[in-house]
């Protein structure tokens, strides 16, 4: 084998070591936009269940408010 075969050789098997890395990077990017996307749904739900809870909260505190002047109306 010449030197320019051997030169060949090497770079064809550096190319398929660099394509290997590439595509282990690209598999680990996906898991990990894939673990960041369950993550935000779960931020997400216990956003809107706090939100929820807190418009709940903010309907009772205008409920007790109202109820309260109209007891200082009274009395």
């Amino acid at each position: 084998m010449t030197d320019w075969e051997m030169l060949v050789e090497q770079y064809r098997a550096e190319a398929e070591r660099y394509k290997q890395e590439a595509n282990e990077a690209k598999n680990e990017l996906k898991d990990f936009v894939t673990f960041s996307q369950q993550i935000e749904t779960e931020l997400d739900k216990e956003l809107n269940a706090a939100n929820l809870s807190l418009s709940k909260r903010e309907k009772e505190i205008a409920v007790l408010t109202q109820e309260r002047d109209r007891y200082k109306v009274c009395f």
